[in-house]
């Protein structure tokens, strides 16, 4: 006689409890033959998944519970949990959500809840859900730690600071506590105390990849490259699908000038957090070089910043001779100003109707597709303005002195390492006072009392008046020298050809590789770099002896 679906579901239950997956798995499939939806066994055959971290069959499975009528919290909790093990955090939310209007005095659903807030980039929405979880559970260490991410994240360091010792003074074995306090301490050039907190996390559970993922990101700081490729390596061993670490080893290695295996890795970019919710639907193929496109139209389409765009842009050529019609889609800014690039058959500006295309292709792809290395670079000049867009410029500037020397200090304040790349006003008036110059500011947006600054320092503001990349580049054109921290305008100046002197952080980013002061990307760039971090001093008064000596 076969044994009643009761028995099945308990004899299946003693099986997972046990360590037995196999047997509860043939189990609850047994009685999903008999009751396909039977809510107790779907559910449980998904936690079952999730423990053999299988989290596309544990997904399914907890979807088919909840339509056929599970009405429990810990189902939506154990769902939004698969759906964030699949990089699905903005789902995962939905599902914790729901959780918590049928139970909201479940510590843990709240300290999800803000990871995969975390995970989407709101880290206030994050903080909200971890005061929650604390008060909850007061002495939680895992929301602890998990609030402290969020703050550096935001940068109130010494908040995440008091965050991550308070999660360690509960629980010192805590390798993710150890973690988040040496990302910390690397966001605040602390090297020596980020190592000793990377190698306390590895102590206590050496297969944690965002550890791994920490050391490399140290090591690279200092150009340990094979060390922190070795880190990397081992990342993505331990946990195959954190996009963070392979996209690390791809801007390592082109840091280093690998373009060969940089730029393969540079796809994975896509699936990081940062860049993630910029990822679109496209209805046509993406092309990566591997099929002819002569007599075809490809839609090429900028994905990141500003200076991204500028910096990519310059491929759109190598494509159009491949025989392709060229449909280029980019920042509004931008339109006017790339619209006569070479190759470009049609512009549009990014939300205007899409033409018909054959492929699509974005602007950050073009190396990989055209297999470009950093010995292919073309550091010419490939962007202008007719020179009558210049007249207005240069009948403002008729009446100052030479030489005009063009100036910027900042970037976008939403990208996560502003705060080390962007140098600030204050730190580049020793060069306006000590140097015999009309210093005009290329600064859009202005901080808080800088332009009563601009006003007492003479330094002409032209940021009002620049309302498109244009605009800005017409500027430039009557400029003799653009000196600038790492932003936008550095690319937009050596597109031009114009002469820029780039004021770079100590850990440079990936473009401007190592150990020189020249750039294969722009013939026109002079680089200088801190020798130390943070060190903004020292390259001030290398550009003011540059300028004195010149």
């Amino acid at each position: 006689m076969a044994a009643r679906p009761d028995t099945i579901l308990a004899d299946a239950i003693s099986d997972l409890k046990g360590g037995r997956f196999g047997e509860a798995e043939r189990g609850f499939k047994t009685l999903l033959r008999r009751q396909p939806r039977n809510v107790a066994a779907l559910n449980l055959l998904g936690i079952l998944c999730t423990q053999q971290r299988r989290f596309a069959e544990a997904a399914g499975y907890m979807k088919k519970s909840i339509d056929a009528g599970s009405t429990s919290d810990a189902t939506f909790y154990n769902y939004g949990i698969v759906l964030k093990a699949l990089n699905r955090p903005a789902e995962a939310i939905e599902q914790f959500d729901r959780s918590l209007s049928i139970n909201p005095a479940i510590a843990e659903t709240w300290n999800n809840r803000g990871t995969a807030f975390n995970d989407v980039l709101r880290f206030e929405d994050a903080l909200a859900s971890f005061d929650r979880a604390i008060a909850l559970k007061p002495g939680y260490a895992d929301a602890l730690s998990n609030k402290g991410n969020s703050l550096t994240a935001l940068r109130r360091f010494d908040e995440a600071k008091d965050c991550f010792d308070r999660a360690l003074a509960i629980n010192p074995h805590s390798a993710e506590a150890w973690t988040g306090r040496g990302n910390l301490l690397l966001d605040l050039h602390d090297y020596g105390g980020a190592g000793s907190a990377f190698d306390r996390a590895l102590a206590i559970n050496p297969k944690l990849a965002l550890a791994w993922l920490g050391r490399g990101h140290l090591l690279s700081s200092h150009n340990r490259r094979d060390e922190a490729l070795q880190c990397f390596g081992i990342a993505e061993e331990t946990e195959p699908d954190l996009a963070e670490a392979h996209f690390a080893e791809a801007c390592c290695r082109l840091l280093f000038g690998d373009t060969r295996q940089g730029w393969e890795k540079y796809e994975w970019r896509w699936k990081t957090r940062a860049v993630r919710p910029h990822n679109r639907s496209f209805q046509k193929p993406l092309w990566l070089g591997e099929r002819a496109i002569a007599n075809k139209t490809i839609l090429l389409h900028a994905e990141q910043g500003f200076g991204d765009t500028i910096q990519f842009c310059r491929f759109v050529k190598n494509v159009a001779d491949l025989g392709a019609h060229v449909v280029l889609e980019v920042q509004e800014p931008l339109k006017s100003l790339l619209a006569p690039l070479e190759g470009v058959a049609r512009i549009i500006g990014r939300g205007e109707p899409v033409p018909a295309y054959d492929f699509h292709c974005p602007l950050g792809s073009l190396p990989l597709a055209l297999q470009i290395s950093v010995e292919q670079l073309r550091p010419e000049a490939y962007l202008s303005v007719p020179s009558d867009s210049a007249a207005p410029w240069h009948e403002r500037l008729r009446t100052t002195r030479a030489p005009r020397i063009g100036l910027a200090w900042a970037g976008n304040p939403k990208f996560r390492g502003d705060h080390n790349r962007s140098i600030g006003l204050e730190r580049l008036l020793p060069i306006v006072k000590e140097i015999d110059a009309q210093f005009v500011s290329l600064q859009k947006e202005l901080g808080p009392g800088e332009e009563a600054v601009l006003s007492e320092r003479e330094i002409m503001n032209c940021g009002p008046s620049l309302d498109s990349f244009r605009d800005t580049a017409a500027l430039m054109t009557c400029l003799d020298l653009i000196i600038s921290s790492d932003t936008s305008i550095v690319h937009l100046a050596g597109a031009l050809g114009r002469k820029v002197w780039i004021l770079l952080q100590h850990a440079a980013d990936w473009r401007w590789l190592t150990d020189r002061s020249d750039s294969p990307w722009y013939a026109s760039a002079k680089l200088f770099r801190q020798p130390s971090p943070g060190d903004w001093n020292s390259v001030v008064a290398h550009v003011i002896g540059e300028l004195q000596s010149s």
